[in-house]
């Protein structure tokens, strides 16, 4: 864990005594005053960092959290928070881990200049191979942090 970004991580044991390695995360837009993507890219780097870790020592890894990052958008050319993004795809795809679709979970409480009220898939959820998903999803009127 790091005192640069807010992250925690357990480790379960179920009867079966199979470890899995839980990591729970906010990727924060401002730390310290410091907004800039160049800081962003940083803080992605500490996730990912522990991810890749946590991926090293077991082979069956959940990570959940508010990682600020539209994942239906980060493919997109033109996506502002491309370069964050892609920091973390690398990860993701480095260590095999498998995003779990469960929609959007951000619901904007305003209008845009064009009178449409954003949504977004901000909340995510990754799984390694060895984990068996049964299904992943949002609860009903749940939204992000």
């Amino acid at each position: 864990m790091s005192e640069l970004t807010p992250s925690i991580w357990i480790e379960a044991r179920p009867s079966t005594g199979l470890k899995f390695l839980i990591g729970g995360f906010y990727r924060e837009w401002n730390h310290c005053g410091d907004k800039s993507t160049e800081g962003q890219v940083q803080r992605i780097k500490i996730i990912t960092d522990q991810i890749s870790a946590a991926c090293s020592e077991c082979e069956r890894v959940i990570v959940v959290g508010d990682i600020n990052l539209c994942c239906d958008s980060w493919d997109l050319g033109d996506y502002r928070h491309r370069r964050i993004a892609e920091v973390l795809k690398e990860t993701l795809t480095t260590n095999n881990l498998e995003v779990q679709k469960f929609g959007s979970t951000y619901f904007a409480d305003h209008p845009n200049e064009n009178g449409e009220y954003a949504t977004s898939p901000l909340d995510h959820a990754y799984t390694s191979e060895k984990c068996e998903i049964m299904e992943a999803k949002r609860l009903e009127n749940s939204s992000t942090d």
